[in-house]
């Protein structure tokens, strides 16, 4: 009897102690790859418990070959927005010659519990997608060892779909409990391109209700009394179809419930739905929200709780329409359908207001094209070119340009509300090459979370004369009809009949904003005043540059508000004299200032201009020069006095 007792002792604590399989990848470290067009790539080894086999050893892409050669899977990163980002496995089916794949990813030996009632399942669990829509694989399972000939048993065969989200799989292994397995995910696709796969599982299902709250996305910012769409992401993870829930929403001390119904999601079934908060914001104010399922099809249990909220900040504030939004255009010299990127802004350039849309050409291929600046394509790391980001938004980014698709999408996101009016300002010193911006906020709502300004200097009418500034052109002998003269232009447009405009040119403070450059958090009505210099870099052309500042969301990434500096308007790009004696203060002001001068000068006028340049109050010579009427921002004074003309940018802020 001790014997028994022994061995059923033993056997309980061996499954106690077996670890399944839970992994996420996310924990792993990548390696940084540099692709020709300039994008950067991250790629690591597979977690060490497991193995990899490139068993067909086809030669990889030329392109890709640093990355794949002797590797049937690697880890990378796949882009979910402008911060969302996930880790997962991939398999590479794009070789130099046609060829199929034959890749092996084996799991760690799994010892699979006893199942302790009829009620419970084993569940392999995984997701899977496919960036070209062609990929291939099998599931098989070894009792045996983990040599590639073990594995005879092929529990499935899949075909993934591609785009976005990832397709959830399962299959029950309950027929192998008590047993120790290996499980192997083959690749086995012909001439295609990444396979990825991510978060496998291997776990024990219940029957009965269980729902994952996979993501709810909302509008950051939005108006006053409105009440806001939402969607949500759902996964049935349950043995039951799902026909409704309830979603409560809890801040401030108050819930709010909101029903979806009327539903079919099946098991192992993810579904997007969409609907609208069931409150609303009467003033501006920032909360901080909990959104949970529950109560699923009327009043069932779900059998995990743990995964079925997400908490999110929402800021109202009262309806405005000073949102002006950035376009960053991926586009470069070798990319032959990059043309359409170029017609497409200069047709949205005589649509728009030309401060309410702000383009910006990001150039890749950074060992051919000399307007490529490498730190802009890595942060930037568009998915293909021509593409673009509109304000840096996750649903508005990495979006194909159209020739008509981009002004309704524009349009779209100014409807959107923003909680800050934003002016700048700069100024050069052409003596040391120094640059200064000034930047002015005033924010409409109070945010908690980390926000910053940041800057673009952009330069028009670039030229050149060698090879590299050549344009690729594949729309050459009308190839595929009009596309704003390029239709008539030869396969590579020489470099004489080439001029590039709105290219960024420089990072300002980093693609990310300037650190600590906003204090968190900021209150409503707050207005926040910064100024950062910088040293201009070589090569810049003074007379056509232009600086697009703008404040960024940490959380989200978005742009939340954006302005433009001309630089043929005196209130945009004026010139300091270090030299001069003059003095304007205090600065900032609020109600006045006065100015002081070198020993026998004087004052002959002053004039004050706003930042577009236009004339908004006259002095002459007097001891104190008021500001009445002058609301809080950014201005620029001309000083005419008997030893010529200064210029000197005076901030009004009357906090």
């Amino acid at each position: 009897m001790k014997y028994r007792v022994l061995l059923l002792l033993m056997f309980l604590s061996l499954q106690a102690s077996a670890q399944l399989v839970d992994e996420t990848f996310n924990d792993l470290n990548l390696d940084q790859f540099l692709f020709p067009n300039g994008s950067t790539y991250y790629f690591g080894e597979v977690p060490s418990t497991w193995q990899e086999y490139d068993q067909d050893q086809n030669p990889p892409f030329f392109s890709i070959s640093d990355i794949w050669s002797g590797y049937g899977w690697r880890t990378t990163i796949v882009d979910a927005g402008t911060v969302a980002q996930d880790t997962v496995v991939v398999s590479n089916s794009l070789f130099n010659n046609s060829g199929t794949a034959d890749d092996w990813l084996i799991l760690p030996q799994q010892q699979l519990p006893v199942l302790s009632n009829p009620q419970e399942e084993l569940i392999l669990r995984w997701e899977d997608k496919s960036l070209a829509g062609g990929d291939v694989y099998e599931v098989r399972l070894s009792v045996t060892g983990n040599a590639i000939s073990d594995f005879n048993t092929v529990l499935g065969t899949y075909y993934p779909t591609n785009g976005n989200a990832f397709n959830l799989r399962s299959i029950d292994i309950s027929s192998f409990e008590g047993q120790s397995v290996y499980i192997a995910f083959r690749n086995i696709t012909t001439n295609e391109f990444y396979l990825y796969l991510d978060d496998i599982k291997v776990y024990i299902r219940d029957s009965g209700f269980n729902v994952e709250l996979l993501s709810f996305k909302t509008n950051r910012y939005f108006n006053t009394n409105v009440s806001m769409p939402f969607d949500i992401t759902v996964r049935n993870l349950g043995t039951e179809t799902i026909t409704s829930f309830i979603i409560l929403f809890s801040y401030n001390n108050t819930t709010y419930s909101h029903i979806l119904n009327n539903l079919s999601i099946l098991p192992n079934e993810t579904e997007s739905l969409n609907s609208v908060l069931p409150f609303f914001l009467a003033s501006p104010q920032e909360v901080f929200v909990e959104a949970s399922l529950t109560n699923l099809n009327g009043f069932q249990p779900d059998l995990d709780m743990t995964d079925n909220t997400k908490s999110f900040y929402i800021s109202a504030v009262q309806p405005n329409d000073f949102r002006n939004s950035v376009m960053e255009v991926a586009t470069g010299t070798l990319c032959g359908w990059c043309p359409l990127g170029i017609v497409a802004v200069e047709q949205l350039k005589e649509q728009l207001p030309e401060d309410e849309f702000i383009p910006i050409k990001v150039h890749y291929y950074y060992n051919n094209d000399p307007m490529c600046v490498q730190e802009y394509v890595t942060s930037h790391n568009a998915i293909g070119l021509p593409s673009y980001h509109l304000d840096r938004h996750p649903d508005y980014y990495n979006l194909s340009i159209g020739l008509n698709s981009v002004l309704p999408q524009i349009n779209d996101k100014k409807s959107k509300a923003t909680p800050v009016s934003l002016e700048h300002n700069y100024a050069y010193n052409a003596s040391t090459g120094e640059v200064s911006i000034t930047y002015m906020a005033d924010f409409h709502t109070p945010i908690s979370t980390e926000i910053r300004f940041a800057s673009i200097l952009k330069e028009n009418n670039m030229s050149g004369t060698g090879d590299e500034w050549e344009q690729a052109n594949n729309y050459a002998n009308n190839a595929y009809g009009p596309m704003g003269g390029f239709e008539n232009l030869p396969s590579y447009v020489p470099a004489s009949q080439m001029v590039y405009n709105d290219v960024g040119r420089v990072l300002i403070g980093g693609y990310d904003g300037i650190a600590g450059s906003i204090p968190n958090p900021v209150l409503q009505n707050e207005t926040i005043s910064f100024t950062y210099t910088f040293d201009l870099p070589a090569g810049i052309n003074t007379n056509e540059m232009e600086i697009v500042s703008m404040v960024i969301d940490q959380t989200t990434g978005e742009i939340i508000n954006a302005v433009i500096a001309k630089n043929e308007t005196l209130g945009s790009t004026f010139f300091v004299d270090n030299s001069s004696s003059i003095r304007v203060y205090p600065n900032p002001a609020k109600d006045f200032f006065t100015i002081t001068l070198a020993p026998h000068d004087k004052v002959v006028s002053a004039k004050l201009y706003d930042i577009s340049g236009k004339c908004i109050k006259s002095y002459e010579d007097q001891p104190i020069y008021s500001l009445d009427y002058i609301s809080n921002g950014v201005y620029i004074l001309k000083i005419e006095t008997f030893k010529g003309v200064f210029t000197e940018r005076i901030i009004v802020n009357r906090k």
